[in-house]
């Protein structure tokens, strides 16, 4: 999979738990892995503002920072060892 094909756009508006069940198309165990941010576990129940995640994306597009150079934060996912969720 390319780093492209990996990555998912996000509405400001999408919950964590709406982000994971469009990840399990990319993951079917999606629902085996604890999220989290800078070691810190998201809340699912909230929005990626919500959780610390902010969209810079209007900064980048003011001060005309190149796509391929904006930062994009990323969420990681740490495998639970619970292959029971599909």
């Amino acid at each position: 999979m390319s780093d492209t094909e990996d990555k998912l756009e996000v509405p400001k508006e999408e919950i964590i738990w709406e982000i994971l069940d469009r990840y399990e198309d990319i993951n079917v165990h999606a629902k085996s892995y604890t999220w989290k941010r800078k070691g810190k576990i998201l809340n699912m129940d909230a929005t990626l503002a919500d959780n610390g995640i902010i969209d810079q994306t209007e900064m980048y597009e003011e001060l005309e920072v190149p796509p391929e150079q904006q930062y994009v934060p990323a969420i990681h996912i740490h495998f639970n060892d619970d292959l029971t969720s599909k």
